[in-house]
């Protein structure tokens, strides 16, 4: 899987860098546990507010950031709805972190994970 990635620098005006490159990057493997933690607890899962963040993190093992971002933004609307809805104040939980989790698909599979790791013992010089 390639991730194509644009970077602008044509000299359209002051401060812009000189030159457009359109550069191809190829998919790497996804955090381990200490980034998948450190990734939850940055996109507001709050341990104070009981979530479990360690069980997120086993959960989102073989997704990428923007994987796990995605999940964590779209419990914000869930949340507002159950608040509007109950009248009170609404804090996620594992559960509702969990749930949209489940409902997010990891841009990895297993099968590109397995091509990236066999990709340096293929490609390197000897």
């Amino acid at each position: 899987m390639f991730i194509l990635r644009h970077q602008l620098r044509a000299h359209p005006g002051p401060g812009v860098p000189a030159s457009r490159t359109l550069q191809l990057r190829r998919a790497g493997r996804p955090p381990d546990l200490p980034a998948r933690l450190a990734l939850w607890a940055s996109y507001g899962a709050d341990p104070g507010a009981g979530v479990d963040v360690t069980e997120l993190a086993e959960a989102s093992a073989g997704f990428t950031p923007a994987d796990i971002r995605h999940a964590a933004q779209r419990v914000a609307p869930q949340d507002f709805e159950s608040a509007v809805a109950s009248g009170q104040r609404y804090r996620a939980s594992t559960a509702d972190y969990l749930s949209m989790l489940a409902a997010t698909r990891p841009t990895l599979t297993p099968e590109l994970i397995t091509e990236f790791d066999e990709d340096p013992s293929t490609y390197a010089r000897v």
